[in-house]
């Protein structure tokens, strides 16, 4: 009943019954001036709550539209998506997969591609299907994993990562670089767009201290 009060439609009724008083009430010529400030003064009272009950509407409908993005995003995944690095504690270093976002990730599946491997002569279809492919199930948000082990075998370590959820694909670009008794890592994350969409940089991290082009940026492709 309070909220009548002291809500929009509550403002429409009292300019309404300003304007019906003025026309009723000072219908003589000597009051002319009175009854036309009266409308006046009720008819812009009943835009004022006309203008403001849209606007509880509108923010009625936007608050609508973003639960119902929510709950979808819920259920799909959003614009979460995941991401690997290496821990180089461990001895052999492991992969490992974190999560980034606000909603769960699902059915994600993950394929690895070693530039590095694909570019010596032994390299062959046997080794193409043998590609480290998993699955890595369902994430929750800023969870993380602690994947297989890498062989680091030089200086450098290039790889391609696959994703694929339900939200989304998503590629990664993990390059290493040893630098003295250090190493140093990058990793850029980008969406894989849909028809009519364009590459989206989701995730972009360099150490300090990872080689850098002249322009100041990462050749990513090598």
């Amino acid at each position: 009943m309070w909220n009548f009060f002291a809500g929009p439609a509550f403002a429409v009724l009292v300019g309404s019954l300003l304007v019906a008083w003025a026309n009723f009430w000072l219908r003589s010529p000597q009051r002319k001036k009175q009854r036309e400030l009266l409308i006046f003064l009720g008819a812009t009272v009943s835009i004022v709550g006309a203008f403001w009950a849209s606007a509880q509407q509108t923010a009625q409908e936007r608050r609508i539209a973003e639960l119902n993005e929510h709950i979808a995003s819920s259920i799909t995944g959003g614009n979460s998506f995941a991401y690997m690095t290496v821990l180089l504690q461990f001895n052999p270093p492991r992969l490992v997969l974190f999560h980034q976002g606000k909603y769960p990730l699902y059915d994600v599946a993950v394929r690895i591609v070693d530039l590095g491997k694909m570019k010596q002569k032994s390299y062959s279809i046997s080794d193409l299907e043998s590609e480290a492919q998993f699955s890595i199930g369902n994430l929750a948000p800023h969870q993380s994993r602690v994947l297989k082990p890498i062989l680091i075998s030089s200086d450098s370590l290039r790889l391609n990562i696959f994703f694929s959820a339900r939200n989304q694909f998503f590629t990664q670009l993990l390059r290493m670089r040893r630098i003295g008794n250090q190493w140093k890592i990058a990793i850029k994350v980008v969406s894989v767009p849909m028809e009519g969409e364009q590459i989206k940089t989701l995730l972009e991290t360099i150490d300090p201290g990872f080689p850098l082009e002249k322009d100041g940026h990462i050749d990513w492709e090598n």
